[in-house]
Formats: structure tokens, sequence, C-alpha cells
């Protein structure tokens, strides 16, 4: 097996175990203590979209930075502060403390997430610069 899979299954296979419970963590915390209805409907009406969001840009983080894209961190930065602008627009619709916890609790899963796929890029750029994983 090619060296450059194991990186990916690291970014996207591992990141996503590892990001998803913490996820479900954070969003039992949020709720325990402000039930949010619109979260709650959302998240039984499609609960999918975040994980398949999060395993591309996971992906493709992966691949911009192993492959020495130029413009790549702009990028990656860019991806999440538009992911989290939406967050933002909504707080003026929900209470503040609802609204805060949202964005912050999108805003540390981005990175967590955006941390997997940036040491999966980096062991195909080792890989590829020393011939060792």
């Amino acid at each position: 097996m090619s060296r450059y899979v194991w990186a990916y299954i690291l970014s996207v296979a591992i990141g996503g175990v590892g990001t998803y419970p913490i996820a479900g963590f954070c969003i039992i915390l949020r709720t325990r203590y402000r039930q949010c209805l619109e979260w709650m409907f959302l998240k039984t009406l499609m609960p999918w979209i975040a994980p398949t969001i999060g395993v591309i840009e996971r992906a493709v983080f992966t691949t911009l930075v192993g492959w020495e894209v130029s413009g790549s961190a702009a990028f990656i930065s860019v991806w999440i502060a538009t992911k989290d602008d939406r967050r933002v627009g909504k707080l003026e619709q929900r209470d503040r403390l609802t609204g805060g916890a949202a964005l912050f609790v999108g805003l540390m899963l981005s990175a967590l997430s955006a941390l997997f796929g940036i040491i999966g890029g980096l062991m195909i750029l080792r890989y590829r610069h020393t011939g060792k994983l």
C-alpha cells in the first residue's frame, strides 16, 4: 500500500474518529444547559451533513498541504472563516448564550479537523522529500 494512503487514513479516518465523539460531547454539554429546538430539529433531520463535510475538508487539507499547493494556508483559513461566518449571522436570531456556544463548538471542531488534515499533509510532504514516513 502506498505511503500516501497512510496519511489519508490518518487525516480522514482517524481524524473522523477523533472529532466525532468530541462533537457529540460538546453538543451534549451545550444542550444540557439550554435547549435549542432549532438545533435539535436540524440534528435529527440531517445528521450526516457535518461528518461528510469533515471528511471532505480533511481530505482537501491533506492534499493541499502534502502537495505544497500555493495559498493552501489562506484557503484553509478562509474555509473555516466562511463556515463559521454562517454561525455568527445566526446569533441575532437566537439568544446570545446558545449562539455563542454553537460558534465556539464549531470553531473548536473546525480547528481540530484542520489539525488532522495538516498532519496528514505533513506526512505526505515528509515522504515526498525524504522517502521516509
